[in-house]
C-alpha cells in the first residue's frame, strides 16, 4: 500500500468542516433534482400509434402492456441477431430489477422491449436469469418510433395510457439511464471512484485502490463507443448494473468482460463475483470481437 493511493489524513475538525461543505452541495443537487423532475411532470406528450407487440402469451397491443396500470416505464433493450449473449450493459441493467412489486402502488408498470423475436428474446431472458417482462418489437415499428430501431443503442420511454390511447411522455438514452440504477450511485460514494479514465480523481494514485491487483481498468472517454482489444463489448456510455461483467456460457469454454469493473454474472445471471475477486481477462489470439454497444450521449 502507497501513500499516494491514500486521502489525506487530517484532524476531526477539518474532516467536519469539509464534509459540510460538501454537503451543501449534495443538498443543492439535491434540489435540482426535485427541480429537474418538476419539470419533466410538466412535459407534454404525443399520442402513440395503436401498436401490436409480442409477449410470451402472443400479439398484444401497447395499451394491454400497461397490464391495467396508467403508466408504463419500458427499457429498449439492445438485440444482436444470432448472438448467443446480448448487450452485457442491457443484460446487466436489467438483472437489477428483480423486485418491482412496489410500483404498483404508483398505478405503473416497468418491462423490456427488444428487436429480437420473442421466442428468443424468453429464451435468453431465462439463460440471463432476468426476472422483469419481455416483449418484443420485431414485428412492429415501435421500437424504430421510439429511439430503439433493430441494430440500435438502448433506450428507455414512459408512456401515458387514457382509457385504450396511450402517449410518450419521456425518454432518455446513454447515461441518462444511470439514474435508474442503484450501482453508480453506491460506487460514487467510494474513495476510489467509478475507476474510470475520465473521472476526475484528485491523483494518479487515486484510480484504483492499493490492495486490487494488476492495473486500472483501461477504459476509453464515453463518448468515443470504441472497442478495447480485451473487451466484445464497450459501453462508452456505461449505464448498467456494474462495472465487470463477466459471462460464462454453458460449457464455460468462452468467457469474456466488459469495459468496466463491479459484479460479474454467470450463464444463469446470478452474481458470482465482485471487482475484488475477479480476474483480468486477456484476449486470446484470433478469438471473434463482439460488436459496440451504441453509444449514446446522454
Amino acid at each position: 500500500m502507497t501513500a499516494a493511493a491514500l486521502p489525506p489524513v487530517v484532524d476531526a475538525g477539518i474532516w467536519q468542516r469539509q464534509l459540510d461543505a460538501l454537503r451543501a452541495r449534495e443538498k443543492a443537487a439535491t434540489r435540482e433534482l426535485d427541480a429537474i423532475a418538476a419539470q419533466r411532470r410538466r412535459l407534454p406528450m404525443v399520442k402513440m400509434p395503436d401498436y401490436t407487440l409480442e409477449g410470451e402469451q402472443g400479439p398484444i397491443r401497447l395499451a394491454d402492456v400497461f397490464g391495467g396500470k396508467s403508466q408504463l416505464i419500458v427499457y429498449n433493450h439492445m438485440w444482436f441477431p444470432g448472438e448467443r449473449w446480448q448487450c452485457p450493459g442491457c443484460t446487466g441493467f436489467t438483472s437489477q430489477f428483480i423486485r418491482l412489486e412496489f410500483l404498483d402502488n404508483y398505478d405503473a408498470r416497468f418491462v423490456i422491449v427488444t428487436q429480437g423475436p420473442i421466442d428468443e428474446a424468453l429464451a435468453y431472458k431465462r439463460r440471463a436469469g432476468n426476472k422483469m417482462t419481455w416483449y418484443s418489437t420485431a414485428n412492429s415499428p415501435f421500437g424504430s418510433d421510439v429511439g430503439a430501431p433493430p441494430g440500435g443503442g438502448f433506450a428507455v420511454n414512459v408512456f401515458l395510457r387514457d382509457g385504450d390511447t396511450v402517449y410518450r411522455t419521456w425518454h432518455t438514452n446513454g447515461r441518462g439511464t444511470e439514474q435508474l440504477s442503484y450501482t453508480f450511485a453506491l460506487i460514487d460514494l467510494l474513495p476510489y471512484g467509478r475507476q474510470e479514465e475520465w473521472q476526475d480523481s484528485p491523483e494518479a494514485g487515486r484510480s484504483r485502490p492499493p490492495t486490487a491487483g494488476g492495473p486500472a481498468p483501461k477504459t476509453l472517454p464515453r463518448s468515443t463507443g470504441q472497442m478495447r482489444e480485451d473487451t466484445t463489448c464497450i459501453r462508452a456510455d456505461v449505464a448498467w448494473a456494474g462495472p465487470l461483467q463477466l459471462r460464462i456460457d454453458d460449457d464455460l469454454d468462452e468467457k469474456r468482460c466488459s469495459s468496466t469493473w463491479g459484479p460479474c454474472i454467470s450463464d444463469r445471471g446470478q452474481l458470482i463475483a465482485d471487482r475484488a475477486s475477479s480476474r483480468r481477462l486477456e484476449r486470446q489470439p484470433g478469438r471473434r470481437r463482439g460488436r459496440p454497444c451504441s453509444a449514446g450521449t446522454g
